[in-house]
């Protein structure tokens, strides 16, 4: 933190001095803001009060000094501050300054700055501290008369006499309630009442649950042998035994005559073919429950006695299933394939059709 001097803050209108006219003498403060970490120096704007991070500083804006003038552009909005040869270096959005400096160093408690000469960007800085390679030392008074820092504070002076005692006040308002105090200690336990009357007889309760089961008894003495009974009737007549063992076979009969010749049977199948349909292959990598379907169909002049399928491709990574191999019509078979899980690559069906003429 920087701490050259500290000088209270004054709320001032700027020096507004415009290139061609002919500044007059002034003492009107000049308001600014100093960054506390690097030092940049910037005028104070209604638009840009000081930040936290700045402090404020002010010096009178004389024309007249017995060293140098310093001339100077400060932005309108943000107070930007450039030192420049002449004012006509100044833009339309710029406002022309212009204070007296010292010709060399000036007192410790005067002001001291680096000033860029490739920017004309002000920096305060220490009285002690060297400006940097690129920048021109340049010192200015911090106030009209050149009074330094505040001294220390003195001591207290004596009390003085007690003043006559003052008028009584008006009575102040009546105080919030207070909390409530703590609880009291219970008291010694009264006389018993009086018995009241019997109430009447409350409702019948719920049945219980049935106990379990008690053990069996022990067997009671076995009585005497009643009378016998009467003899009752004749049972149903039992099932047949079992066939007895076949006799020996019986000698052999004279052949019979010889029948007539039965009538001629159909004709029967030619020559058989297989045909084989196309190879159908699913896409790469294909979604699930992709369909392919092959098809069979026998030459003209045949028909069709059966068909069947062979699958390809991938099955290893995939499942794959025939959903149907089955006759379309009379001379064409289809067969259909579909996978229900996903895998790499892909698979094929190729239908076979059996002709015969």
């Amino acid at each position: 933190m920087l701490t050259v001097f500290r000088v209270g803050v004054a709320v001032a209108a700027l020096v507004v001095l415009l290139p061609s006219a002919a500044p007059a003498h002034s003492a009107s403060p000049i308001a600014a803001c100093v960054n506390e970490r690097i030092g940049a120096l910037r005028i104070l704007r209604p638009a840009a009060p000081c930040s936290a991070g700045e402090r404020p500083l002010t010096w009178p804006a004389v024309t007249q000094h017995r060293g140098r003038t310093i001339l100077a552009c400060a932005d309108r909005r943000s107070g930007a501050l450039r030192r420049v040869a002449t004012w006509s270096r100044c833009a339309g959005s710029e406002l022309g300054l212009r204070w007296g400096a010292w010709a060399g160093p000036g007192p410790e408690a005067d002001i001291h700055a680096c000033v860029t000469a490739r920017t004309g960007r002000f920096r305060i800085v220490e009285s002690h501290e060297r400006c940097r390679q690129g920048e021109i030392p340049v010192d200015w008074p911090s106030g009209p008369t050149g009074t330094g820092p505040p001294g220390p504070t003195g001591p207290a002076g004596p009390v003085g006499p007690s003043g006559p005692a003052g008028a009584a006040g008006l009575s102040g308002p009546s105080g919030p309630s207070g909390p409530a105090g703590p609880i009291g200690p219970i008291g010694p336990t009264g006389p018993s009442g009086p018995a009241g009357p019997e109430g009447p007889t409350g409702p019948a309760g719920p049945q219980g649950t049935t106990g379990p089961e008690g053990p069996t008894g022990p067997a009671g003495p076995q009585g005497t042998t009643g009378p016998e009974g009467p003899t009752g009737p004749t049972g149903a007549t039992g099932p047949a035994g079992p066939a007895g063992a076949d006799g020996a076979p019986g000698p052999q009969g004279p052949a019979g005559a010889t029948g007539s010749a039965g009538p001629p049977g159909p004709a029967g199948p030619a020559a058989s073919q297989i045909v084989q349909g196309a190879v159908v292959s699913s896409p790469a990598n294909p979604a699930l429950n992709t369909l392919v379907t092959s098809t069979a169909s026998c030459p003209g002049g045949t028909v069709l006695l059966g068909g069947g399928f062979t699958l390809s491709g991938s099955i290893s990574q995939m499942t794959v299933t025939v959903v149907e191999s089955r006759p379309a019509d009379t001379t064409t078979w289809t067969a259909t394939a579909r996978n229900y899980a996903i895998g790499v690559g892909s698979f094929g069906i190729q239908a076979y059709a059996v002709c015969s003429a």
